[in-house]
């Protein structure tokens, strides 16, 4: 399954460079870059299963980092802290933390980790049906409750039931999100949206 990898950092030389990083190191998954606090939570979504989200601390807000942080990412999200020296993760004892200065063989160990356990987190009671996975690709591509209904020539209360449990086994209520997560599981094309 394929990870949705957010990178926050108030520099651009850092986030590209760690973008190029973990692309080297891994595939298949699907990164973007923010350039400040403000700026990710305003494309981020909390619905949506495994994320990670590397974070320069000093990107979130002066007053109640931690508070910040833990108020407004999900438990679907792995965070990575990225520190300058050890002082400023002193009271984030309960994250994952790299330095910014971090070697290429230390980044590997610690993104292999990382995905890893991102990946073990997913339990097997997610895994949709074949139906589902059919009635989640039609939502991904726009359709509708009836246009769903009479192109698979089931009831409206059938494809209603099937999104439900898509939403409970998964965790995502946005169409976005949903549309983002088949993407990410090759359930559709990006072209297809277009």
């Amino acid at each position: 399954m394929a990870t949705k990898i957010n990178i926050v950092s108030s520099s651009f030389i850092l986030a590209e460079g760690l973008k190029s990083a973990i692309r080297q190191l891994t595939s298949n998954h699907l990164i973007f870059s923010f350039y400040g606090w403000l700026d990710f939570l305003s494309e981020y979504d909390a619905s949506e299963i495994n994320q990670v989200l590397f974070i320069e601390i000093k990107t979130l807000p002066k007053k109640e980092r931690l508070k910040s942080l833990t108020n407004i990412v999900s438990q679907n999200t792995t965070i990575i802290l990225l520190h300058s020296n050890d002082s400023e993760v002193e009271n984030f004892n309960d994250f994952f933390s790299i330095p910014v200065s971090v070697s290429k063989e230390d980044l590997s160990k610690k993104l292999n980790q990382i995905l890893s356990n991102t990946k073990s987190n997913i339990t097997e009671n997610n895994v949709l049906s074949e139906r589902e996975i059919t009635i989640l690709k039609e939502v991904a591509l726009g359709l509708t409750n009836k246009e769903i209904s009479d192109r698979l020539c089931i009831s409206m209360h059938t494809v209603i039931t099937h999104r439900k449990n898509i939403t409970a086994k998964l965790g995502i209520k946005t169409i976005s999100g949903l549309t983002v997560y088949a993407i990410l599981n090759n359930i559709i094309s990006p072209t297809a949206l277009s």
